[in-house]
């Protein structure tokens, strides 16, 4: 009975799923160098963004780059890569 009391207790404790929630993926490429440009273009902005590189360490050619951000944050993101695409084409 204890051990149930407790596991419950570590579940409402675990900050990592909230996170998750409020985190969306805006943009994803191969190219790590434009996503590290597009995090330092909203960084200018005041907009926090999370780069998870899923890409595998033996064969650099297979996986991608994957840009999250706070999904209140999604719509000037977006307006920002936009633009970003528009000048650059």
């Amino acid at each position: 009975m204890k051990w149930t009391k407790i596991l419950q207790k570590k579940k409402q404790q675990n900050p990592i799923k909230k996170v998750e929630r409020n985190w969306d993926k805006i943009f994803v490429s191969e190219n790590p160098n434009l996503v590290d440009l597009f995090i330092q273009l909203l960084e200018e902005k005041n907009i926090k963004s999370v780069a998870i590189n899923k890409k595998d360490s033996s064969y650099t050619i297979f996986g991608n780059i994957e840009l999250y951000m706070k999904n209140t944050d999604m719509e000037k993101s977006k307006e920002i890569i936009d633009i970003y695409h528009e000048q650059n084409s």
